[in-house]
């Protein structure tokens, strides 16, 4: 179903007549832009009667298939998740971290839940992202990052960086091994987000640090620091 190009696919699954309790669940798919608005409050207007019926049960509402939004989503779900503690409905929203810079706020962060958090991993490495606000977004990457691994971590990274922070932090603090096409790979991302205007911060660890020293890529192309308190110190205000 769609109204000016935007579609919005839904369903809503009730749990048996006969269970004591059970998980209402709503699943969203699609672009929900001004076009589903009115759909998507009687969608979850719905969903919680449906849970309060005939006593209160759980709802769950699975947001992983939207591929993208706007401010009014937060909205409706910060309204829903105000109603559900009020009536005692547990209340969880799974998300991905794409919709985290919309869905982010302090209201909603009990409820929600990365459902591919780490977003990838491959044979020794996996990539972890985590929102420090709005704007603020830091990668974390453990294991080693080598030739057969970077390919895997670049495509990860890109579906992150999708939500388009201002501020990136790398965080390499747990990378145990970097390769040369770990660090080209960081070059490239670096020059990337100087492309899209985003400030890039590496946490390298003292381990990591001398290699990019090494290279004499600290202080022109990087700025690089030892831990990730003392990057995201360094964005300032």
């Amino acid at each position: 179903m769609g109204d000016g190009g935007e579609k919005l696919a839904w369903t809503i699954t009730m749990p048996p007549a006969q269970a004591a309790s059970g998980v209402v669940r709503v699943v969203m798919s699609g672009a929900l832009g001004p076009a589903a608005h009115a759909r998507l409050r009687e969608t979850l207007r719905i969903a919680l009667l449906t849970a309060l019926s005939p006593e209160p049960a759980a709802l769950g509402v699975t947001l992983t298939a939207v591929t993208s939004c706007d401010g009014v989503l937060a909205a409706e779900l910060q309204e829903l998740a105000i109603t559900c503690a009020r009536e005692n409905v547990a209340l969880r929203i799974d998300v991905t971290p794409a919709l985290l810079p919309w869905l982010g706020s302090r209201e909603l962060a009990p409820c929600l839940h990365l459902a591919d958090a780490p977003v990838a991993s491959a044979s020794d490495v996996a990539v972890v992202p985590t929102w420090i606000d709005r704007a603020t977004l830091v990668i974390a990457l453990t294991g080693e990052l080598d030739l057969e691994t970077t390919a895997r971590t670049r495509d990860a990274i890109a579906v992150i960086l999708a939500a388009r922070p201002r501020r990136l932090v790398l965080d390499l603090t747990g990378v145990s091994f970097l390769a040369s096409t770990g660090v080209n790979e960081i070059v490239r991302l670096a020059h990337a987000a100087a492309d899209d205007a985003v400030v890039l911060h590496v946490a390298a660890g003292r381990h990591n640090r001398r290699t990019f020293e090494l290279l004499g890529l600290t202080g022109t192309l990087l700025r690089v620091f030892d831990t990730r308190a003392d990057a995201l110190v360094a964005f300032g205000g």
